[in-house]
């Protein structure tokens, strides 16, 4: 198919048909792959068509311009439609065949028709056996011991092939049971289409089950995944107030280094207090190396310092000037009253 496909122009359409026993050989993927690769294509829905016709290429010699083939019968039957052949490679069809290989598939498009009639009346009468002579077990070892006799003496030639049949009497045979033959493909084909809508029936059965099974696992994993989704923002949150715990103590642990500090000033020769971040006092005077007693007094002063800081931090200041009272917090003026009890 791939062979053919990218040999064909793709202004040419081709039906793609499957011999019967061929069923089993594309699967609907295969053939959805080809049809996306080839739009030219015409990929018929196989599985469907053989269960209803086991020869579907009958149903569309009406419908093409050309048959391509190569060593089928499908040519042959062509014949009756009186359609152009062109076979892919030479095989023993070459006898009825318009022209050979792919590449050559335009010419033989543009060129006219050949009467073909007299292949016909050959086949019927020379080569074709009806179902009336292949049922006669005598007549059939007569027909092949004589098939034996001149390929012995001559070899394979058209001689091979003697008359059979009168074209009359083959008319006769085929107008008589054609009746017969249609109310059995008729009979055969409703059973057929029966089974084939049984089988639909069934595949529809077995689709909504799959369906319905794939919707109860799609809403089990869905509810998996929240779980898991409530379970990892648990973690998270756990893992954030571990965070959180651990960052305020080692703040607690370094707060008393925020709040006080002596720090040494070696280029001006002191000692600095710091609280809350503010230089508070400088002791000069202090030697290179500070002993335990000078270290001491400073620590005594910062003491000091610490018990007054609250007046630093909060205080009230009266304006007898203003007759009112001042309310200061961190160094601010947050509030004046007219009085305090």
């Amino acid at each position: 198919i791939e062979y053919v496909m990218d040999s064909v122009p793709s202004d040419i359409g081709v039906v793609i048909t499957i011999h019967g026993l061929e069923v089993g050989l594309f699967s609907p993927d295969i053939i959805l792959g080809l049809s996306e690769r080839y739009p030219n294509g015409i990929f018929l829905n196989v599985h469907k068509v053989l269960d209803i016709f086991f020869s579907p290429s009958l149903y569309f010699f009406e419908h093409v311009d050309l048959v391509l083939g190569t060593l089928s019968t499908t040519t042959i039957q062509s014949l009756f439609w009186d359609k152009k052949i062109l076979s892919i490679v030479h095989d023993y069809n070459d006898w009825i065949q318009d022209g050979e290989g792919i590449e050559n598939i335009e010419e033989v498009l543009a060129q006219p028709k050949v009467d073909k009639n007299h292949l016909i009346y050959w086949y019927l009468t020379h080569y074709a056996i009806f179902d009336n002579k292949m049922a006669d077990p005598a007549w059939r070892y007569e027909y092949f011991q004589q098939k034996l006799n001149y390929f012995c003496k001559n070899g394979a030639d058209f001689g091979l092939y003697h008359k059979i049949e009168d074209i009359d009497n083959i008319s006769d045979y085929v107008l008589t049971h054609m009746n017969e033959k249609t109310a059995e493909q008729s009979q055969a084909e409703a059973l057929a289409r029966q089974s084939h809508e049984d089988a639909l029936a069934h595949q529809a059965h077995m689709d909504a089950i799959v369906t319905q099974a794939q919707e109860i696992i799609a809403a089990q994993k869905a509810h998996e995944d929240a779980l898991a989704r409530q379970a990892h923002e648990q973690a998270l949150a756990v893992e954030r107030k571990a965070e959180i715990k651990r960052v305020a103590r080692a703040y607690v642990l370094d707060f008393p280094k925020k709040i006080f500090s002596i720090k040494k000033r070696k280029s001006l020769g002191c000692y600095e207090v710091w609280f809350f971040g503010r230089k508070m006092k400088t002791k000069r005077g202090v030697e290179e190396t500070v002993s335990v007693d000078s270290n001491a007094e400073i620590k005594r002063e910062a003491k000091k310092y610490l018990l007054d800081f609250p007046k630093k931090i909060f205080s009230i200041k009266k304006r007898k000037s203003l007759g009112c009272y001042e309310i200061w917090f961190l160094g601010r003026k947050m509030k004046t009253r007219k009085s305090i009890l």
